[in-house]
């Protein structure tokens, strides 16, 4: 995930755990209403690693209505359902670029996302309103932009463990996935761009990119990177804010980049193991663009 963090690696969100969670069919409707308006507002790209790789970092207000584009320095146009491509790159010599749109075999599935007993979906059209992580961190992009093929994303509503619900993190949690595929060398270049960037460029949590953190490897694939972003959010515009964390899980395998982020559920934190969950997933999925 190149638009910059300040832009927004875009993405979602869910209550907090100090907040006391309404009954559960109101917190679905509430859910289900935000979830639907923001889709149809949604301007620009929030998980969109598009034109770079942003994972989507906006704000809640955000959220709430005028989208803002994925983390990163440029804005840039929100991707539709169908996969975007990115710059042409160079071909490796006797290899063909393939830059076919990534199947839906490729992406999570609503059965994924069901990890509770709440209702999972995966939205028609990738929804841009809830933020995510723009991974972008410092000017400039991303240098193996240019080798980047293909890419696609989804984001959707993942229903929460059970476990989770009885510790009061509510039963819903809004999600993103971006897979993107590259020409020879380019992944594990940009896996290295964003490790060096959040290390020279974390923020901090009162910025509209945040604060990020490298968490170190969720031991997936050739090589992971497990990110933290905490900034303050506000639930409401009435309401003060409060810190926010979210997480990002990217794997590369081969020249295949997945990436996949928690976004938490309005101004409640998102949540690592449901990241790294999906995330394990997601690689499995991929598997088929090998």
């Amino acid at each position: 995930m190149s638009e910059n963090l300040t832009d927004a690696l875009g993405g979602l969100a869910h209550d907090t755990e100090s907040v006391l969670m309404p009954e559960a069919a109101a917190i679905r409707r509430r859910g289900t209403r935000r979830t639907w308006r923001t889709t149809i507002v949604a301007g620009v790209g929030v998980l969109a690693l598009v034109g770079g790789v942003a994972f989507g970092v906006t704000t809640l207000d955000d959220r709430r209505g005028v989208v803002p584009a994925p983390p990163g320095a440029t804005a840039s146009a929100s991707p539709g359902a169908t996969p975007t491509t990115a710059p042409s790159a160079s071909p490796t010599p006797g290899r063909p670029v393939d830059t076919s749109p990534i199947p839906d075999a490729a992406m999570l599935r609503v059965a994924d996302l069901k990890l509770g007993p709440a209702t999972a979906k995966i939205d028609p059209e990738p929804s841009d309103g809830y933020g995510a992580m723009a991974l972008s961190v410092c000017a400039g992009g991303f240098g193996s932009d240019a080798q980047r093929a293909r890419d696609r994303r989804i984001s959707g509503v993942a229903a929460l463990p059970e476990a989770l619900e009885q510790q009061g993190q509510g039963i819903l949690t809004t999600v993103q996935e971006r897979v993107l595929v590259y020409t020879s060398g380019g992944a594990a270049a940009f896996l290295g761009e964003v490790r060096d960037q959040v290390g020279r460029c974390p923020g901090s949590a009162d910025a509209a990119s945040g604060a990020w953190e490298n968490l170190g490897s969720a031991g997936l694939g050739d090589e992971s990177v497990v990110l933290r972003n905490t900034r303050m959010s506000r639930g409401m515009p009435d309401q003060p804010a409060v810190e926010q964390r979210t997480y990002a899980v990217l794997v590369r395998v081969g020249d295949v980049v997945v990436v996949v982020a928690d976004l938490g559920w309005e101004s409640g934190d998102g949540h690592e193991q449901v990241t790294r969950t999906l995330a394990e997933v997601a690689v499995r999925r991929a598997a088929v663009l090998r």
